[in-house]
């Protein structure tokens, strides 16, 4: 009869491989929703989701409809929710009533809705990603046109005529202008401040664009804020003064 190997001896010997025990599987169940502080609207069939009155002319919103709002507003709209028929127009929520919706402080996500969002974030960043690398630098910004093919391509007659005293010579015009893009009011304080254009009464940031005469956009800077401190000469001094995309090259 063999002699047992005392356990002690067991871990001393290099060549022993000891069986391998289970260890208990601990099962984690995950919760069926998930509460995100993102801003949500009422759901409810017997009343609108807007104004709050009761039925029965009441339509459902389409997931068109409430894509357009979360983009917007970035509010979450039930799917099923309903509201008057007066709050769409021609497949779209006006402006007033989006402006109007009630909403919650945060939203119940399941997992099926956040796998959804992460999806969309993933495609999202992977078509600007692409933009980014294979469109822009080939349409986009001062290094993409030559000169030479600004004023052979690109620049009327009319405008030479114009903007030129001799008929003949054959200057490179661009035209500067600031335009708006509107956004939602940030909770930063200061932000919030310098992005609030008293001339629109919105807040808004202002990409300033640079085109030809005949509408071809050389290159779009910016965006700068919506203060006083930002109108378009002073953006204009800011790139000239700061070479921006070797525009004085």
């Amino acid at each position: 009869m063999l002699p047992r190997i005392a356990p002690q001896e067991e871990t001393e010997d290099p060549t022993f491989a000891s069986p391998k025990q289970k260890r208990p599987k601990h099962a984690f169940p995950s919760p069926p929703s998930v509460p995100l502080p993102i801003p949500s609207s009422s759901q409810s069939h017997g009343y609108c989701f807007v104004c709050k009155k009761p039925g029965p002319k009441l339509v459902a919103v389409s997931h068109h409809v409430r894509l357009l709002v979360f983009i917007r507003r970035e509010i979450i709209i039930p799917s099923g929710a309903r509201c008057c028929v007066r709050h769409l127009e021609n497949g779209k929520m006006v402006d007033d009533a989006m402006q109007q919706i009630r909403t919650n402080e945060s939203t119940k996500l399941n997992k099926t809705f956040i796998l959804s969002l992460i999806k969309v974030r993933r495609a999202i960043v992977s078509a600007r990603t692409s933009l980014m690398r294979d469109f822009v630098p080939h349409n986009l910004g001062f290094n993409h046109i030559t000169r030479e093919e600004v004023i052979q391509n690109h620049t009327r007659q009319l405008a030479r005529n114009l903007m030129t005293e001799d008929i003949s010579s054959n200057p490179a015009i661009l035209v500067l202008d600031g335009t708006y893009i509107y956004i939602q009011k940030s909770s930063n304080f200061a932000f919030a401040r310098r992005s609030y254009c008293m001339h629109k009464h919105r807040p808004l940031v202002k990409p300033m664009m640079v085109v030809t005469t005949t509408g071809y956009i050389v290159s779009v800077l910016g965006p700068y804020l919506a203060d006083s401190k930002n109108n378009d000469a002073s953006i204009l001094r800011h790139m000239i003064y700061h070479n921006a995309e070797e525009l004085r090259n």
